[in-house]
């Protein structure tokens, strides 16, 4: 899939010392980024009792690969934990960082070529 560059710019319109004058912004561009997707289910809607699983599935349909990225995700940590050595990368155990006082579980991801998907899970447990 092919990025999408924007470009924008603005007027703006007035009066200055009582004559009509207009102002134009500098045109900016942006990349739009297309075909990255992520997508973060749970293995139960109701969770009774055991591990409650999470699954991020991350494709890479876009120009170029995805590197030097890090996945983030913030538990409530009122309510859940991580469960100790459960963060795997396409089924493989990964090294992580989390801190149990604020929530924060933090992977350091490999590089995810064009057509590829990687998928994170981990699992948690209620307090």
């Amino acid at each position: 899939m092919a990025d999408v560059l924007l470009t924008n710019e603005a007027l703006i319109s007035g009066l200055y010392d009582g004559d009509s004058v207009d102002v134009n912004t500098d045109p900016i561009t942006t990349t739009i980024v297309q075909g990255l997707t992520a997508v973060k289910e749970a293995d139960k809607d109701k969770w009774v009792d055991g591990y409650l699983l999470y699954t991020i599935t991350l494709t890479n349909e876009a120009s170029f690969p995805l590197t030097n990225a890090v996945f983030y995700d913030t538990l409530d940590v009122t309510k859940i934990v991580l469960v100790a050595n459960s963060v795997k990368i396409n089924n493989v155990a990964a090294p992580y960082n989390y801190n149990y006082i604020t929530g924060l579980l933090t992977v350091v991801l490999p590089d995810v070529a064009v057509s590829e998907t990687m998928v994170i899970t981990f699992q948690v447990e209620k307090i």
